[in-house]
């Protein structure tokens, strides 16, 4: 019964750890996720690619969700394999200067951060404020987490079996390895999987010994993480976390060997087990930096192993093929959920229209401006195929609640249709001529219109989420990403008449382009938002003219 007990205990405690972690980076990410995308798009040298990598990690807590963000730019042609690898290896470096500081104690700290994070996320209307709240509270359930884990290991510590388990991992160094590596990819994070060794190193629970092997195989485990999480992704993408599992996988294991033969000589009594265990994790993960001239091996080695032109044919099949069948639409509750289905794929080639849309303001070649009118024509026939099945569902008798659902989902693809002739008609030919005359955006104007592209991008994933389920809390999200954007695009339109009343001869020469954008954006923010107004309407958080306030920033658990 003993033993039932602490693995339950241990079990919890680090459920507990990860829920933290994870509640950290949905709170970073909600408040300053967009921001971070377009730092990483902004940035080209190498030393500014791992300073970026180390600040983004260290924020978000997670070099894994870093990874994923470099993967996908470079993906898109935004972020170079270089580039995108010295980001992945400065967030990694990141997350262990993190573990640094989680490891320190600061116990009495808990208390303070749940009562600020708490009060802040309950009391607070300002959407950024609730998620600042809600990072202060994950902090304080880290430390909470820990401190459970200490106290659940602490009896066992003593134990007359402990030794004979950790001689087995002293001695068989590679069963170790495999087992911290096991760990941090069952539980997708580096960051807690090495706070959890270190707290059972701290107690005593195992060896130092036993837990730099643990810890080194860790650093293996998560680095295999981003290549399993970008597994669909096309090549390009990747690329990134196969190159970074080259570096810190290949790197962990000559470490390891390196470890297994001089850990009898090394000498840590200046500091605690804990910390010297901290040292190695940190020394481990900047030496990967040192390494990062040998990149462009690294980039040849990983494009050998990934062959482009197989990756690419056959997911555009797929995108651009139908999910309609007419030959199921008597079966009304099928003939709704193919609509839906469908609906959902005209969203996907909106996005994936919006998101070249930054680089082309630099490079506007032939080839992107034809694959852009591919993808539009792809969405109008999705569009004309959805009208067709609308068209047949009219003439089936459908319940009362049917019929609105028809129509709701009729009025979205409607609104996703008009998108991409905004692009296509509205954005594309301004862009064209402007990149042919040379004209170039301000440093200032950029940033703006980066910040606001991506944050769109990321509100269109979030509207993407009401098509496959109806949840109040997302809609609720949806209309609020929408009015920030809405301030971001008159905040930008007021930035840029004041960059023109003091002179600046690039937003002179840019401001019909950088207008157009604002002005093309806002009514593409609009559109894509609109999906999340029936089912704001459905709960009575719609007045005629605007959102229930009280009702929408009224969070729930599951926001």
């Amino acid at each position: 019964m003993g033993l039932l007990s602490f693995v339950l205990q241990v079990l919890a405690a680090t459920t507990l750890l990860l829920y933290s972690v994870r509640m950290i980076q949905t709170g970073i990410d909600r408040a300053y996720g967009a921001n971070f995308r377009a730092r990483l798009s902004a940035t080209t040298s190498v030393p500014g690619s791992v300073m970026i990598g180390i600040i983004i990690a260290l924020v978000m807590q997670s070099s894994i969700a870093v990874a994923g963000l470099a993967s996908v730019m470079a993906g898109t042609g935004i972020l170079q394999f270089g580039t995108a690898l010295a980001i992945v290896v400065g967030a990694d470096l990141g997350s262990a200067i993190m573990v640094q500081v989680l490891s320190l104690n600061l116990q009495w700290l808990a208390p303070l951060l749940m009562f600020a994070g708490g009060t802040m996320f309950l009391r607070s209307d300002v959407r950024k404020t609730k998620q600042i709240g809600r990072v202060l509270l994950g902090v304080a359930l880290v430390l909470v987490s820990l401190q459970l884990i200490r106290t659940a290991v602490a009896p066992i510590a003593a134990s007359d079996a402990l030794p004979l388990l950790s001689e087995i991992f002293e001695k068989d160094a590679v069963t170790a390895f495999l087992i911290g590596g096991c760990l941090a990819f069952a539980m997708h994070s580096s960051l807690a999987t090495i706070l959890m060794i270190l707290t059972f190193v701290s107690t005593g629970f195992i060896s130092l010994e036993a837990g730099v092997f643990l810890v080194l195989g860790a650093n293996f485990g998560s680095a295999l993480v981003p290549v399993w999480l970008c597994r669909g992704m096309n090549s390009m993408s990747r690329r990134v976390p196969w190159g970074n599992f080259v570096f810190r996988g290949v790197g962990a294991v000559i470490y390891l060997f390196v470890m297994r033969n001089i850990m009898q000589s090394v000498d840590v009594s200046g500091m605690s087990e804990a910390q010297a265990l901290v040292a190695l994790h940190v020394i481990f993960n900047t030496s990967l930096i040192l390494a990062l001239p040998l990149r462009h091996a690294v980039g040849r080695l990983v494009e050998h192993m990934i062959n482009t032109d197989q990756q690419n044919s056959e997911p555009k099949d797929i995108n651009h093929r139908s999910v309609l069948d007419f030959n199921i639409i008597a079966n009304t509750d099928l003939a709704l959920a193919n609509l839906r289905r469908e609906v959902l794929r005209m969203s996907y080639l909106v996005s994936s229209m919006i998101d070249p849309l930054i680089l082309m303001l630099k490079n506007c070649d032939n080839e992107s401006q034809a694959e852009l009118k591919r993808e539009n024509n792809h969405l109008s026939d999705a569009f004309d195929m959805v009208r067709n099945y609308v068209s047949a569902l009219s003439a089936i008798e459908l319940q009362k609640k049917q019929k609105k659902q028809v129509r709701n989902l009729f009025e979205y693809a409607t609104q996703l249709s008009r998108t991409g002739e905004i692009i296509v008609n509205n954005l594309l030919p301004g862009i064209e001529d402007d990149v042919k005359a040379g004209i170039q955006f301000s440093t200032a104007g950029e940033e703006e219109l980066m910040e606001i592209h991506e944050k769109l991008k990321a509100n269109i994933a979030i509207a993407s989420n009401l098509l496959l389920a109806i949840e109040i809390n997302t809609a609720k999200l949806v209309i609020e990403n929408k009015d920030e954007i809405s301030k971001l695009l008159r905040k930008s339109q007021k930035m840029h008449f004041e960059r023109i009343r003091k002179g600046s001869g690039q937003s002179v020469q840019s401001s019909n382009m950088h207008l157009e954008i604002l002005h093309s954006f806002r009514e593409i923010n609009g559109r894509v938002a609109s999906v999340a107004y029936p089912q704001l309407e459905k709960a009575d958080l719609l007045t005629e003219s605007r959102l229930v306030m009280g009702e929408l920033t009224k969070d729930t658990p599951s926001s």
